[in-house]
């Protein structure tokens, strides 16, 4: 009956909307509660990185320590590098427990909407 009265399109119009509002939603949240933490420890490494660079430039004396801290500098950029693609990797992960568990919920109303259909 709804297929031919048309409320079935305008239910789908409606869910899709909502599950692309919930979407953006997901995303946002897992871009706030790991990304971005993950953000700035890497900014702080390379800010690390940055200012040890500035200190042995400036130094004068560091001649003979330059390869030992190049080094260093290359560790402290695959640090960052490292914390940025694991910050990528549990957003995905927070995301997709998150559309589990939404599309568990959804076919549990789905469930309940049919019993009251028969």
């Amino acid at each position: 009956a709804r297929l031919l009265g048309g409320a079935f399109v305008h239910i789908a119009l409606d869910t899709s909307i909502s599950n692309l509002n919930y979407a953006f939603y997901v995303v946002a949240l897992a871009f706030q509660r790991i990304f971005l933490r993950c953000v700035c420890i890497a900014i702080l490494w390379d800010f690390t990185i940055l200012i040890l660079v500035w200190l042995e430039l400036y130094n004068g004396e560091g001649g003979g320590r330059v390869p030992i801290f190049g080094i260093i500098c290359a560790f402290f950029l695959l640090a960052a590098l490292a914390i940025w693609r694991l910050a990528i990797r549990k957003a995905k992960q927070v995301v997709k427990e998150d559309m589990l568990r939404y599309e568990a919920i959804w076919e549990e109303e789905v469930a309940k909407e049919g019993s009251h259909d028969a």
